[in-house]
C-alpha cells in the first residue's frame, strides 16, 4: 500500500539532500519523515514514529537556520 511509495518518496529525497544538500532537498526530506511518521502512527508504532517525527524537525531547523543566516547575510549586503 502507502508505506511502499511513502519509502520510495523517503529514499529519493534522501538521496537527493546527500547529493545537492538543498533548502528545498531538507524539506523535502522532513516532508517525507512527516508523512512516514504520521503512517507509524496510524499503525500503533510510536516509536519510528517519534524517530521520523524527530528527523523531521531536525531537518527544518536547520532549513531555518539556513535562511535566516542567508537573509542576514543579505541585509547586511544591503540586499534586502
Amino acid at each position: 500500500g502507502a508505506r511502499k511509495y511513502y519509502e520510495r518518496c523517503y529514499t529519493i529525497a534522501e538521496q537527493l539532500m546527500a547529493e545537492t544538500d538543498t533548502v528545498d532537498a531538507r524539506r523535502d526530506l522532513a516532508v517525507s519523515c512527516n508523512r512516514i511518521g504520521d503512517l507509524c502512527q496510524a499503525e500503533g508504532n510510536l516509536e519510528d514514529a517519534y524517530r521520523y517525527y524527530k528527523q523531521g524537525c531536525e531537518l527544518l531547523e536547520t532549513v531555518a537556520k539556513k535562511l535566516v543566516t542567508a537573509k542576514c547575510v543579505l541585509s547586511k549586503a544591503g540586499t534586502m
